[in-house]
């Protein structure tokens, strides 16, 4: 059975914490991260650790910080959302304790999955049980 999910407001619902975190466990697995610079895994997550914890705008004549979720409006927001998500489906898939969905496919913060007919209900809790600030919402 085929279902879909839209993660709600993507951007916004990532932690920047858990963003760099996940951008450093792929950091920590690129064997090939020294050939490309001479930063390691640690000095390049502080560095974004700054970029994404550092977020301000204007509204109506004021200055805002955005505390929470990582900016719509960076350029390594798209980047670190999707390392996250990845490691987000990782878990989600791994830890769902019935037939795992068939097929996986997302693209930003759309996915399509094949279900076994009857789990699609609790493959939907599933992933809304994984991250308490990212919610899904099922497709059509």
């Amino acid at each position: 059975q085929g279902t879909s999910y839209d993660v709600c407001s993507l951007f916004t619902c990532i932690p920047p914490k858990g963003a760099v975190a996940a951008v450093k466990e792929f950091l920590d697995a690129d064997n090939t991260l020294g050939e490309r610079t001479s930063l390691s895994s640690e000095q390049i997550c502080q560095l974004l650790e700054l970029c994404l914890e550092c977020t301000y705008f204007t509204y109506n004549g004021q200055f805002y910080q955005q505390l929470h979720g990582c900016a719509m409006g960076s350029p390594v927001s798209p980047i670190v959302v999707n390392l996250y998500m990845e490691t987000f489906e990782k878990k989600a898939l791994s830890t769902f304790p019935d037939t795992p969905p068939s097929k996986w496919f997302r693209f930003v913060d759309d996915a399509w999955c094949g279900l076994r007919r009857g789990v699609a209900g609790r493959f939907f809790g599933r992933v809304n049980g994984v991250d308490g600030g990212m919610q899904f919402a099922r497709g059509a």
